[in-house]
């Protein structure tokens, strides 16, 4: 009778058990059925099941990938082998593997893929791995037209870490006049001469518009660079701070500036030789606007005997001798000044 009773204790145990077994079955093929990614399992590369969302991805229907090699799956045979190498040399080291590849649909459609790969259960041989896939050719795309952006941009682009440089675009290597092996790993100081116009320490300086932009406030500033022949250039930088794969990054935009700054000194230059003229002339020059002076030198306070101060801003009416002789001056000059505002003498 115990004997009995023990056996029918064990068989509802087991009956239990295998019930709990199927439930978690059930469950584990609900989750494998409603993954948003493709799954499927693998044994020397023959796909021997996987789910709806892989048959959306790749376009095959069951009966033409189960049982089949998934080598019709990859865009050529050279990246099917590049992808086998990799994970099964990965599986073998560290028992899984993430790599991105290029697939092609029944219909002909590229894919580009991120593919994650492990050895299916504890105690199996390292052929039978379950495999994941994600298409991920939106997020590729997207990232292959930014780079086409960051390419082509007409001014300098550069990305650092806190203190060299890792990518940059070929605007920049024009503006150095380096190759990109010159550039990459370098440091900002490496193109910047020891001081700036001036006078303060190139790394000093430097250090700290990195620092601030590392701590979210965005830097612009001109910088004086140094090409890779010595030659010195001048640049507005600026710098943003973005996140990149959990890492704070500095987006470095460099504008040649030079050409500009050189005209503005000619300009400069130029205005100081009139202004010296203006000054020293032995002729008395006044510069009128609606019959107000904005400006006049110093012979002209001489010729009036006014001092600066009482000149500029008043009207010229208190340079002639009665309103009726300011008024017959200025219909006669105003009259024929051309259309095109050139001066006339009187």
């Amino acid at each position: 009778m115990v004997s009995g009773l023990y056996v029918s204790s064990i068989c509802r145990k087991q009956k239990r058990g295998e019930e709990a077994l199927r439930a978690s079955e059930e469950s584990l093929r609900g989750l494998f059925s409603a993954l948003p990614i493709g799954v499927g399992t693998l044994k020397d590369r023959v796909l021997t099941s996987a789910n709806e969302r892989m048959w959306e991805i790749t376009g095959y229907p069951p009966d033409e990938s189960i049982g089949h090699e998934t080598c019709k799956l990859y865009a050529d045979k050279d990246e099917f082998k590049r992808v086998g190498k990799k994970i099964y040399s990965e599986i073998a080291r560290v028992g899984c593997c993430f790599v991105n590849a290029c697939w092609r649909r029944k219909d002909g459609l590229e894919l580009n893929v991120l593919i994650g790969a492990a050895v299916a259960h504890k105690g199996a041989e390292s052929t039978d791995i379950v495999l994941s896939v994600m298409d991920i050719t939106e997020q590729h795309e997207k990232e292959a037209w930014y780079r086409l952006l960051f390419e082509k941009a007409h001014d300098g682009l550069l990305l650092m870490d806190e203190h060299h440089f890792v990518d940059c675009n070929a605007s920049a290597l024009r503006a150095y006049g380096v190759a990109r092996e010159r550039i990459i790993g370098a440091s900002p100081f490496d193109f910047s001469p020891e001081k700036q116009p001036d006078g303060t320490e190139s790394k000093q300086a430097g250090l700290q518009r990195i620092n601030s932009a590392l701590a979210g406030e965005p830097q612009v500033f001109e910088w004086r660079h140094l090409r890779g022949d010595g030659v010195p250039i001048d640049a507005e930088i600026s710098l943003n701070c973005i996140q990149r794969g959990g890492k704070q990054y500095l987006l470095t935009t460099n504008r040649d500036i030079t050409e500009r700054n050189q005209m503005l000194k000619a300009l400069h230059e130029s205005e100081e030789y009139l202004t010296s003229i203006f000054r020293t002339v032995r002729t008395g020059i006044g510069v009128v606007a609606d019959r107000s002076l904005e400006t006049v030198n110093d012979r002209f306070c001489e010729i009036f005997g006014y001092a600066r101060e009482e000149l500029v801003g008043d009207l010229t009416r208190k340079l002639y001798v009665s309103e009726e002789e300011f008024q017959r001056c200025g219909k006669a000059i105003y009259g024929q000044l051309d259309e095109n505002g050139n001066s006339i003498t009187l």
